[in-house]
């Protein structure tokens, strides 16, 4: 069992959210999505769902300009199903019983605090609707400022940020910092370190407890179209990813023969099955990795390679383009990011329309694969690398017409040991 709860943690970690992150000696911050496995808080074999939990969550939802905290401590099945496999001699599936917690139609998210090991008093919340000091959600840039009042106490909010060589805003910079009438500044949200964003939307900003200063709620959008949810409750930052497309997930490790596949109930579509690829291209890993060590070296951004594939008659194009970020500094997380993403922007262009599939950083191990292909009368995309020696990565694309553009259809990690 315990086997199987390592890959199902590894899986989860794949899949949507549940990062947590906090400020030393601060709670963790547990998130989770509407209709996401719960990781934490199940007993080792659980009952079927419903299931009372003997720790509540709250449930995030807003009203207006308000934010809603409501209590929930019931549990449901998730819309997520595994199907989890023992690979090696005597090979074995199983669907393991989970459980989702109950959310209102509203609610964008759930959290709930947990201490970390000491004796410290978790703080206590009220469900309630808490208003925003802002008039309206704001669009963070790096010129954003405003004037918010909570529990009484002014603040001034400002975003700090770093720039490119060329005076660009460089990704990944931007923070979230407060100031009180002394002078003396809070950093409510730290810079994402190795991130894009689309957009950053500070959608509530408050206080939850008579005993804050400021709590926030920023909702982030990922360069490949996922959504990122960032909460602050006292000294405490959580994280939470929500894939709109619900991509199917795979997981599998070697040295547990284990493989566990995630599948969300509005999932219609399937992975090929038998062969796949019409028309392919390849990036040696040395052509890949030489060309971002020089773009790099410049600290500006680059278009690394441009490719095109042909797809009964119609023209796929792709552009890898260098994306240069705040480096890691060492410090925790600051974003759900997944571990194995990076500074090259996958680009693919078709129809006149153009989106980033993937972002993705060196090889380690095998050269880059592009294919396309018809998947049940629809254009595909499959892309497979390895960033790292004992990890490798399969993905898939479907063009939707009606979105126009591709979805994100599923996401395989094979991981050696």
């Amino acid at each position: 069992m315990k086997t199987v709860l390592r890959a199902l943690l590894g899986l989860a970690a794949l899949l949507l959210s549940g990062s947590i992150s906090a400020r030393p000696e601060a709670p963790l911050l547990l998130m989770s999505t509407p209709g996401e496995a719960l990781v934490v808080d199940i007993p080792e074999n659980p009952p079927q769902p419903p299931m009372q939990l003997k720790d509540a969550w709250y449930a995030v939802s807003l009203e207006g300009q308000n934010l809603v905290l409501s209590r929930t401590d019931k549990t449901r099945v998730p819309d997520w199903q595994l199907v989890a496999r023992k690979t090696g001699p005597t090979p074995q599936t199983t669907t393991p019983v989970r459980h989702a917690l109950t959310l209102s139609a509203p609610a964008l998210l759930a959290f709930r605090l947990m201490s970390t090991g000491g004796n410290e008093k978790l703080p206590a919340l009220k469900p309630a609707s808490y208003p925003s000091a802002l008039s309206a959600p704001a669009l963070l840039h790096d010129r954003w400022a405003a004037s918010v009042q909570a529990n009484g106490k002014p603040w001034s909010l400002s975003t700090p940020s770093q720039r490119r060589k060329d005076g660009a805003l460089l990704a990944g910079s931007l923070q979230l910092v407060a100031t009180d009438a002394k002078g003396e500044q809070r950093i409510l949200v730290p810079p994402a370190h190795g991130m894009a964003f689309e957009r950053q939307e500070l959608l509530w900003v408050g206080a939850l407890r008579s005993d804050s200063e400021l709590d926030l709620l920023l909702k982030r959008t990922w360069l490949t179209g996922e959504v990122e949810y960032v909460l602050k409750l006292g000294d405490s930052l959580g994280y939470a990813r929500l894939d709109t497309d619900y991509p199917i997930q795979h997981f599998a490790q070697g040295i547990e023969e284990y493989e566990g596949t995630e599948t969300h109930a509005s999932q219609q579509r399937r992975l090929p099955e038998g062969k796949f690829g019409l028309a392919a291209l390849n990036i040696s890993e040395e052509a890949w990795n030489q060309a971002i060590a020089s773009a790099e070296s410049e600290g500006l951004p680059r278009q690394l390679f441009d490719r095109q594939l042909m797809l009964n008659g119609e023209k796929i194009r792709f552009s890898f383009e260098y994306l240069p970020r705040l480096a890691a500094n060492g410090s925790g997380p600051s974003s759900s990011q997944f571990m194995w993403e990076g500074p090259v922007l996958v680009r693919a262009h078709f129809r006149g329309k153009s989106q980033i599939l993937q972002q993705t950083g060196p090889l380690d191990g095998s050269a880059l694969r592009l294919q396309v292909d018809m998947l049940n009368g629809e254009p595909a995309i499959e892309m497979s690398w390895a960033p790292h020696y004992n990890n490798s990565f399969v993905s898939y694309w479907v063009w939707s017409e009606r979105d126009k553009r591709f979805l994100r259809l599923s996401r395989a990690q094979s991981q050696g040991c």
